[in-house]
């Protein structure tokens, strides 16, 4: 007996309607499709960062006519 939550509830694959096991699969893969673009998010924003400090500390230590 294969089970899956949605929302806190669970259900048998065995005991779904065909749509509603189509609809599950998109669903997982929707989730699994968010999670990639958060890891993704994370990456990129932790490269954002290392490259903004980068940024900052040549900016320091170039002349500028604002100080």
């Amino acid at each position: 007996m294969a089970v899956v939550v949605v929302d806190g509830a669970f259900y048998d694959l065995d005991q779904v309607s065909p749509k509603a096991r189509a609809h599950l699969e998109v669903l997982l893969d929707a989730d699994e499709r968010i999670k990639a673009f958060q890891h993704d998010l994370r990456i990129a924003q932790a490269t954002r960062d290392a490259y903004a400090q980068s940024v900052k500390a040549l900016l320091e230590r170039e002349p500028s006519s604002s100080k």
